[in-house]
């Protein structure tokens, strides 16, 4: 009986262990990825004041992503392996894959509200 109760313990333990980790481990991979797009925001946010300067000028969101030059100054510490603008001014970012968040991916969407441009931020 007493083998029987310390296998069951030891069963329990291991369930127990196994539920925790189920919740730590995406908790932990949402943070590593909200550490990583954090370090790309300033690398990204001359992109963001270009495209918001375009959409009050036009007052539009339309055509604001135009005529808009190719971001060159990333610091190879921001781990960006891609930054692209699309003709509305959306920026998508796409990082190396290196180590633990291989090709994350951060896309910014700009909205022109009551004279104000809002970004709605979208991590993968």
């Amino acid at each position: 009986m007493k083998k029987l109760t310390c296998f069951l313990l030891g069963a329990l333990g291991t369930i127990v262990t196994a539920i925790a980790l189920a919740i730590i481990v995406p908790q932990y991979s949402d943070y590593r990825a909200a550490a990583i797009t954090g370090l790309w925001q300033p690398e990204i946010r001359p992109l963001q004041a270009a495209i918001e300067e375009n959409i009050l000028n036009n007052a539009t969101v339309s055509g604001s992503g135009m005529a808009i030059g190719k971001h060159t100054n990333i610091s190879t510490e921001s781990r960006i392996a891609l930054i692209k603008v699309t003709d509305s001014g959306a920026i998508i970012i796409k990082g190396e894959n290196r180590g633990f968040m291989t090709g994350q991916v951060m896309v910014l969407l700009p909205e022109l509200v009551s004279g104000k441009v809002l970004w709605t931020l979208w991590r993968f």
